[in-house]
């Protein structure tokens, strides 16, 4: 009688769970082992979403669908022909977690919470007996003779027929010693996804304030993106910028990360429409200050007002007919 198959998946989150599940469904006959390396699982999909678990996009289409990541879409490509967006919604569906669509076209579990999809995640290992070994690190990776892997981790070594590598990004290139050591080639370690830091910048005095639609641009490089964009007591975060960073993620790099930044606090209004409904404003005896536009909050407009070195006593009549 033949010894039961082995298969070892590294790293206890959203992509680890999900590879053991799926390798248990398929292999029925083989034992999974989910060696996670912390003392938490799924960690990170418990706060994604702010909580409520962005599991996936609303776009069907996979050439659409690649435009949004901003590396790797030749990879990406044959990824999603074989597991599409579709896929992933029937997937949760089978397991009684529906998902909804949200105006921006994230998904995320009807339940707004992201531990329905930890639940579910947790039901499915329990349903398929897999074993869920914390405090456990993975130390090398070796093959044997007879063409078994041998994996070694800090409390014992596994023979194992497979391995499934799920440890997610890390920002020291240690942590990505054992693939090394397997003839894999690590890329630079670059960051991605971050928020922007302006030291220099008075606009954190607006920290808790946000806009619906802004578009941040690093000076000197063609980046530019527009969406939601928070102030926060460092300087600017939210969609637009966490998008910024990840497509212009090398271009920061080589700037050793001090870039000029931009802000249009109208988003994608053109310059005709904007130079319009100043011109409404001309003419009329009321302050500056006190009549904000472009549906602009009184915090945000008074701060670019006086931006612009404009006196809180200035009325609109005294800016002349015309706007340049």
């Amino acid at each position: 009688m033949n010894e039961k198959k082995l298969i070892i998946v590294i790293g206890g989150g959203a992509a680890g769970f999900f590879s053991a599940i799926n390798a248990a469904i398929n292999f029925p006959q083989a034992k999974i082992i989910i060696l996670e390396k912390s003392n938490k699982i799924l960690a990170k999909v418990r706060v994604s979403g702010g909580g409520r678990c962005n599991v996936t996009h609303h776009c069907f289409e996979n050439n659409e669908l690649i435009k949004n990541y901003p590396r790797g879409e030749k990879e990406l490509r044959q990824v999603f022909s074989q597991f599409s967006v579709q896929d992933t919604i029937d997937w949760f569906l089978k397991r009684g977690v529906k998902l909804k669509v949200e105006q921006d076209g994230r998904m995320f579990p009807e339940s707004n919470t992201s531990e329905t999809i930890i639940n579910c995640f947790l039901q499915e290992a329990q349903k398929y007996n897999i074993d869920i070994n914390l405090n456990e690190e993975v130390l090398s990776i070796d093959k044997a003779e007879d063409g078994a892997l041998k994996v070694k981790t800090s409390k014992q070594t596994y023979t194992t027929d497979a391995v499934i590598c799920s440890i997610g990004g890390h920002n020291q290139e240690k942590n990505y010693a054992f693939l090394k050591q397997c003839g894999h080639t690590i890329d630079e370690l670059i960051p991605s996804l971050f928020t922007l830091n302006l030291p220099q910048s008075h606009i954190k005095e607006l920290m808790g304030l946000s806009v619906k639609n802004g578009t941040v641009k690093v000076i000197g490089t063609k980046y530019q993106y527009t969406g939601p964009v928070l102030i926060t007591h460092w300087g600017l975060s939210g969609p637009a910028v966490l998008k910024l960073s990840a497509f212009a993620a090398y271009d920061f790099f080589k700037l050793n990360y001090q870039a000029g930044i931009s802000v249009n606090w109208t988003g994608t209004l053109n310059e005709e429409v904007l130079k319009e409904e100043l011109s409404l404003q001309l003419g009329s005896k009321a302050l500056i200050v006190n009549t904000p536009l472009f549906e602009k909050s009184k915090r945000l407009w008074e701060y670019l007002v006086l931006g612009l070195d404009i006196p809180l006593s200035k009325p609109w009549i005294e800016l002349g007919k015309t706007i340049e």
